[in-house]
């Protein structure tokens, strides 16, 4: 895992020796299974995550119905905004796969900031990648019909598609899942038409 993570880390910044030595003593994989709750609403979190393997969705319960609103997968951060906060979290955090996570708190991040600073501009950098997909995915939920959202998350995120059951994906589209299942019927159709 620690080789897989450097390279990755290598396509965004460029550590010598001694930074990789203290990168590599503050990871900390760890294994969820499927159905764990990595952060729960009500919880203030206490550790933020790395996808190392796996799918952990985000999600709030409004009127007894879950509202999914993110999937993290492999090589994307997870920074629960309680641990900024340290405020109860409005939403839960689950794994839908097993997953292998490296998990970190505040005080080791800060630690690594402090030690290389190029992680500091690093995790600057994720998060404004971030902000920027949110937006998009908002501005994508008010201005697509549900049709055209399923097609861009095809295109954007295909994976998802074989990985997560049809009524989380159906939440995360703001559909129920009859309506995913008509979508998904209609895009068959048209393409044994073509």
């Amino acid at each position: 895992m620690e080789k897989e993570l450097l390279a990755f880390m290598s396509q965004h910044i460029e550590l010598d020796a001694r930074e990789e030595e203290i990168f590599l003593s503050n990871l900390n994989f760890q294994h969820f299974k499927k159905g764990s709750f990595l952060l729960k609403k009500g919880e203030i979190a206490q550790h933020c995550f790395f996808v190392m393997k796996g799918c952990v969705r985000k999600y709030y319960v409004m009127g007894g119905e879950e509202k999914t609103t993110a999937f993290y997968t492999e090589y994307q951060p997870i920074n629960p905004i309680s641990l900024t906060t340290q405020e109860p979290s409005s939403y839960f955090l689950a794994c839908t796969e097993d997953c292998v996570l490296s998990v970190g708190d505040q005080e080791k991040t800060d630690e690594l900031f402090r030690e290389v600073p190029k992680f500091d501009m690093l995790a600057r950098e994720f998060s404004s990648q971030m902000m920027v997909e949110q937006e998009i995915m908002f501005d994508d939920y008010h201005n697509l019909d549900p049709e055209m959202r399923y097609v861009k998350l095809m295109d954007k995120r295909p994976d998802l598609l074989q990985r997560v059951p049809q009524y989380q994906l159906a939440s995360y589209l703001g559909i129920k899942p009859e309506s995913l299942s008509r979508i998904r019927k209609r895009i068959r159709e048209r393409e044994q038409v073509a």
